[in-house]
């Protein structure tokens, strides 16, 4: 029995040492996505935002895998004295070709360090016709506020006097035509081992 353990063995590491071409090995390690993520690529939304709220500005990612991540501010007053609260992730989807639905978590703590709990923020949004702006009105948005146990406290949604917030595609400065080409600087970057 040892011997045929010792054989199959011997045969896999044989079979999975033989070279891969790149399409099996890129297969072998992609994950699969649901079929509302396998569109989201070509979705305008996919990219960085830097979006102005009521509680200032908030940078912010969509992934073309439905990956959502937000940077709101870290701390705030609540009757718990001063809470730290950590940006939030989660996830996104199209709605039509110029708006989209996102969730995402963010983690409640005192200043002392004792979890508080999770804010649950659910949202709504338009892009413009042009992909350069969107605009979130908070007309749909729900916020649920969940305890160190995950028991809802409160779900709310923003007021209807709430300003919309609106918010613009980071994009990166045009290189200018009398800036030092890469090359130029590649004699004085440190080099690695």
């Amino acid at each position: 029995m040892r011997r045929l353990i010792f054989a199959i063995m011997l045969l896999a590491a044989t079979v999975s040492s033989a070279p891969p071409s790149t399409t099996t090995l890129a297969a072998s390690i992609r994950l699969p996505l649901s079929p509302a993520f396998q569109v989201l690529a070509p979705h305008p939304l996919v990219g960085s935002w830097e979006e102005t709220t009521t509680d200032g500005v908030v940078p912010m990612v969509f992934g073309a895998d439905g990956a959502v991540t937000m940077q709101f501010p870290d701390t705030t007053l609540s009757s718990h004295g001063t809470s730290f609260v950590s940006g939030g992730a989660g996830t996104w989807e199209p709605v039509g070709t110029q708006g989209a639905t996102y969730t995402v978590v963010r983690l409640v703590s005192h200043a002392n360090g004792i979890n508080l709990g999770t804010i649950t923020i659910q949202g709504y949004l338009v892009l413009s016709a042009d992909g350069s702006t969107f605009r979130d009105d908070g007309q749909l948005t729900v916020v649920t506020t969940r305890n160190a146990k995950g028991v809802i406290t409160s779900v709310t949604g923003l007021s209807a006097t709430t300003p919309p917030s609106i918010a613009t595609r980071v994009v990166a400065a045009p290189a200018a035509s009398t800036a030092p080409s890469f090359e130029a600087h590649g004699a004085n970057l440190p080099q690695r081992d």
